[in-house]
């Protein structure tokens, strides 16, 4: 099992960006991963691609993952050369995480109707996987028009970055069996909904193209010492989902129920290391995960202490599994 790692980001905490991505790495994390949001108070960056240019500078093994790129937001060639760029210079390290979107303000903002998502993308990923391969791409429609188009320079891995997509209805997870090389589930979603999209994924991966290259799942994780520790998170985790995702109206959440779900690990792995241990065991157990992406937002896991944690989390945690 691999372990990769969303860090604090957004606002003006570069520092800290820089130094925990470098402690991951040390520390033998697979991945680092940043999001994209824009006009929103929430803890995101609104330009992953840029923030894994810069740290690719800083590190020298760790993987670099957007979770996720909002594929429709942008056009089909600035994603297809940045990400290409992007490969050569961490020296084929990139996973690109895409999705699809939600917030229909951030589609007005771009000027892209957001009932374009679903054709964008089936347009736009094998577009992807054509010019990375690095074919002479002859394409036309209403959005772009490519004649005898080669990419250059082509991605440092062969055939380009690994594809991994999110999304928790029928139709996005369908077309991560389809189009993706992994099925990304973020931490938006409870246990019961993430068993349903498993169910409708598998089945898909049945009459398609078989194995995906892994299963990856992020989840809010919160180490904590005493039952003082864990009061905390649990406040900690409800603001950030009430504030975040409740605010912006996300089918997946509903805050009458998720402090339920959050006390019987149908949300976050909170608790102590060994708590955490049997709560990835079962998820493990359940659904195959082999790559877990631990997200570090909340206020319990900002600055030293939030550094503490993942100290212990790689000490105590990921031997278990590795």
């Amino acid at each position: 099992m691999r372990f990769g790692i969303k860090p604090h980001q957004g606002g003006g905490n570069w520092n800290e960006v820089v130094v925990e991505t470098k402690l991951a790495e040390e520390l033998g994390f697979d991945s680092v991963f940043f999001g994209e949001h824009h006009g929103v108070d929430w803890p995101q960056f609104s330009s992953p691609m840029l923030v894994l240019a810069a740290l690719a500078g800083c590190t020298s093994r760790i993987r670099l993952g957007t979770s996720v790129l909002l594929f429709p937001l942008h056009s089909l060639m600035g994603v297809a050369e940045d990400a290409a760029l992007l490969d050569v210079v961490s020296e084929g390290r990139l996973i690109l995480g895409l999705g699809a979107g939600y917030l229909e303000s951030e589609f007005d903002a771009f000027g892209v109707k957001k009932s374009e998502r679903a054709a964008r993308l089936e347009e736009g990923i094998p577009l992807l996987r054509s010019l990375w391969a690095g074919k002479e791409v002859t394409h036309e429609s209403a959005r772009l028009k490519l004649d005898r188009f080669r990419l250059n320079p082509l991605p440092r891995q062969d055939g380009g970055p690994e594809i991994w997509y999110g999304g928790w209805e029928k139709t996005p997870v369908q077309r991560a069996a389809r189009l993706a090389d992994a099925y990304f589930p973020g931490p938006s979603g409870n246990r019961e909904k993430l068993r349903i999209c498993y169910r409708i994924y598998l089945e898909a991966l049945e009459e398609g193209k078989g194995e995906p290259s892994c299963r990856p799942l992020m989840r809010d994780v919160v180490l904590v010492r005493d039952a003082a520790e864990r009061r905390r998170a649990e406040e900690s985790l409800v603001r950030l989902f009430k504030e975040g995702y409740s605010a912006f109206g996300h089918q997946n959440v509903n805050m009458d129920t998720f402090q339920e779900e959050l006390r019987r690990g149908d949300r976050c792995f909170l608790g102590e290391a060994e708590e955490v241990i049997d709560q990835i065991h079962s998820y493990r157990e359940e659904f195959g995960i082999d790559y877990l992406v631990i997200r570090v937002q909340n206020e319990m896991t900002q600055g030293e202490r939030g550094r503490e944690m993942i100290k212990e989390f790689a000490r105590k945690v990921m031997p278990e599994f590795v």
